[in-house]
């Protein structure tokens, strides 16, 4: 009997040093970017040493690039307990529930995924708290979830280092224009378009603010260039533009302007049964 188990010892001693040896090798083929080879050797190591961040980080990193990255959630999620002080598993695992958020249905698991890549961003900037490009993503999920005043908090510390970022000029005005600040907001719009004249957003969001203080002249010029620019804000300026010309009296334009836009509506949710209603559940019914 002493024998069996000394035997027994020596076989798990020696399955635990194969373990290793797994392990240092798929690190090595991990950081030469073959994970199909990594992987399997990554989870044998990680079934003797299910700790290991060493291991974590390479298995989760490769399944975010994979043909599936929402199997590297419960991969990140262990990282994140094992290794609480340690700020890259929150920013991927944020990440990776932003982009699943946006693939998501319906609004309230989208909204539940935002909550969760929000907490997600809030515990890496409590460990980096000067994480620049975590804080602009939280801004974004904060915008989401209708968190104002948490954003403008944000915002503001951060434009401190940055008075002229282009990108923090942008999210303060968001953030402005959510809050009802609106001269504040075009104020920092004006000064995001001195120096990026064809940023299509702020452009919108400009006109937007012309069109929602009973300026409809000035919103129209400014919804033009949106749609002569093209880009992803063109579909909404041209639904507001149909508004502001309506507002501002050219009704024909406004009615062909307006009917265009509910056309296209009409034929995308021909093709996608399932986008009239998701449109409605975000409340959005143009």
């Amino acid at each position: 009997m002493v024998v069996l188990a000394l035997g027994a010892v020596a076989w798990r001693g020696w399955e635990r040093s194969e373990a290793e040896r797994a392990g240092q090798e798929a690190v090595r083929l991990a950081e030469q970017g073959r994970f199909l080879d990594a992987e399997p050797k990554l989870r044998l190591a990680l079934e003797y040493d299910p700790d290991n961040a060493e291991l974590l980080k390479p298995l989760a990193v490769g399944l975010l690039r994979s043909d599936d990255p929402a199997e590297a959630e419960p991969v990140l999620t262990h990282w994140c307990q094992v290794r609480p002080e340690q700020v890259e598993p929150y920013r991927l695992r944020m990440d990776l529930r932003h982009r699943s958020a946006q693939r998501a249905k319906p609004v309230a698991e989208q909204q539940r995924l935002k909550e969760l890549a929000l907490e997600d961003g809030r515990r890496a900037l409590e460990l980096e708290p000067d994480d620049d490009a975590t804080a602009r993503k939280v801004v974004w999920l904060c915008l989401a979830g209708s968190r104002f005043e948490e954003a403008d908090r944000l915002c503001r510390r951060f434009r401190q280092r940055q008075p002229d970022d282009p990108e923090l000029l942008f999210l303060q005005a968001r953030v402005c224009h959510a809050l009802n600040a609106n001269a504040e907001a075009q104020g920092l719009l004006n000064k995001l378009l001195a120096r990026q004249p064809k940023f299509t957003p702020g452009l919108l969001l400009l006109a937007i603010l012309h069109y929602e203080a009973d300026e409809a002249e000035q919103a129209i010029p400014l919804l033009r260039r949106v749609i002569a620019e093209g880009g992803g804000a063109h579909k909404e300026a041209r639904y507001h533009l149909g508004l502001a010309l309506a507002r501002a009296g050219h009704t024909e334009e406004a009615r062909r302007v307006l009917a265009e836009v509910q056309r296209e509506n009409l034929e995308h949710d021909t093709a996608d049964p399932k986008a009239a209603e998701h449109r409605r559940q975000d409340g959005v019914t143009r």
